[in-house]
């Protein structure tokens, strides 16, 4: 991978001012919000926002090569674990 020389200088920037503060986290991040007061430029703070709830539960998934819109359902595999059900009890051949 190439060397990025802006990358790099970020980096050490940013190591150089951890250092200074002994790489304490408190100290750095009171030295930032200092810097941004004595900038005069405004900042702003957004709330936080909520995750959005994940669905609980099995969901159908497709084979990939299966173009999108295709119901799997038409060719006998079931909602709840995609196993054909005509094959869902058969015994597994050696």
């Amino acid at each position: 991978m190439k060397r990025d020389p802006i990358v790099a200088e970020v980096r050490r920037i940013r190591q150089e001012h951890a250092a200074r503060f002994d790489y304490d986290l408190d100290l750095i991040v009171k030295d930032l919000k200092a810097q941004e007061r004595a900038s005069g430029r405004s900042y702003i703070s957004l709330p936080p926002r909520r995750a959005k709830p994940r669905r609980h539960g099995i969901l159908e998934r497709k084979p990939v090569d299966e173009p999108p819109g295709a119901d799997s359902t038409a060719r006998g595999a079931t909602r709840t674990g995609g196993q054909r059900e005509d094959t869902a009890d058969a015994p597994i051949a050696d």
